[in-house]
């Protein structure tokens, strides 16, 4: 819909809902099957882990705003979507 409309800016085209990089990577493993663990942890305990790293806001969430306010916002859920794809991933990357 957009690519055929006359809208122009930038767009933010995520799943609906909110997830914390932990969350993300947690739901990640456990869709693929992995008995692996993950650890959560702070911006300041990944600052103090990884100097180099960029600092990150306190609240970063992707938002489909524009997507709303001009041709909709049809995007599912990211749990789903991420169920979805490896519902459908044959395991080659």
């Amino acid at each position: 819909k957009l690519a055929v409309s006359h809208d122009y800016g930038i767009y933010h085209c995520t799943g609906n809902g909110i997830c914390s990089w932990y969350d993300f990577a947690s739901a990640i493993m456990k869709e693929a099957g992995l008995p692996c663990k993950v650890n959560p942890c702070t911006s300041a305990e990944y600052a103090a882990a990884n100097p180099a790293s960029a600092s990150r806001p306190a609240w970063s969430a992707l938002e489909n705003r524009m997507l709303r306010c001009t041709v909709g916002d049809e995007m599912r859920d990211w749990q789903d979507a991420l169920h979805d794809f490896f519902a459908n991933w044959n395991g080659e990357l």
